[in-house]
């Protein structure tokens, strides 16, 4: 009988991240999964996996903008080995640049890229197999008044590339999921359907070279005819120039 996997995702109270651990809990994998202010969503989380069939779910209270809590957090597991690591955790403000508060662009930069960063440097001995950064189509399709979001996002997919270059004995990407059903939007495609490509990517179900970013989008069609529909966009944004 092969040894239960186990995965590690951040911001699993609600939205994709909640799908995510509901899918992996589904393939019975161990899952650790953390949030920041949502702590009954982060319970009703780990009473869900639990019930689909989830090996074991330990839930943990995690600020990405604070580095005192990403250093807390890492000292309690500093003995756990796991397989996979999402980073889904974010923090989204909308508005015009001019209004846009300290706080709200410290929170944005802190908690999508700094603290992302911190955490994935802290963990990355314990990481046995694969790391996904969760990204945005606003990385590649910025809108005015996503700047902040956008720029944080940009920074992402940076890291996410030359971490792959830099660590050559596990699978590093960037997944960008569309417009998605969740507190951070008002509309969108259901968090199970991004959370079941995210599965499909980290269980290697889908073989992609390391530093590669998948977009949602590109397989709305299919696996196969993925890599042809991200060309054929690639053409159309060229031409657009």
């Amino acid at each position: 009988m092969s040894e239960t996997r186990t995965v590690l995702i951040t911001g699993a109270s609600s939205g994709i991240g909640k799908a995510t651990a509901e899918k992996f809990a589904s393939k019975n994998f161990n899952l650790i999964i953390t949030y920041n202010q949502n702590a009954e969503g982060g319970e009703m989380t780990k009473k869900n996996c639990i019930k689909k069939g989830a090996a074991s779910a330990e839930l943990f209270r995690l600020n990405l903008s604070d580095g005192k809590s990403i250093a807390d957090f890492t000292a309690e597991i500093k003995n756990k080995k796991f397989d996979i690591l999402i980073n889904n955790a974010a923090y989204l403000a909308i508005g015009d640049i001019l209004a846009m508060s300290d706080r709200d662009i410290d929170e944005m930069i802190n908690t999508n890229l700094s603290g992302t960063i911190k955490l994935t440097r802290n963990l990355l001995p314990q990481v046995e197999e694969v790391i996904i950064n969760i990204g945005s189509y606003l990385s590649f399709q910025p809108k005015g008044r996503f700047a902040v979001y956008s720029a944080s996002k940009y920074g992402l997919r940076g890291f996410t590339k030359s971490l792959a270059l830099n660590v050559k004995n596990k699978k590093i990407y960037l997944f960008n999921p569309p417009v998605t059903a969740t507190r951070m939007a008002s509309g969108g495609i259901e968090p199970a359907f991004v959370a079941d490509l995210i599965y499909k990517v980290a269980d290697k179900q889908i073989r992609l070279k390391s530093g590669s970013e998948i977009n949602y989008n590109d397989y709305k069609y299919g696996p196969v005819l993925a890599p042809a529909v991200h060309i054929y966009k690639k053409i159309r944004q060229f031409k657009q120039l």
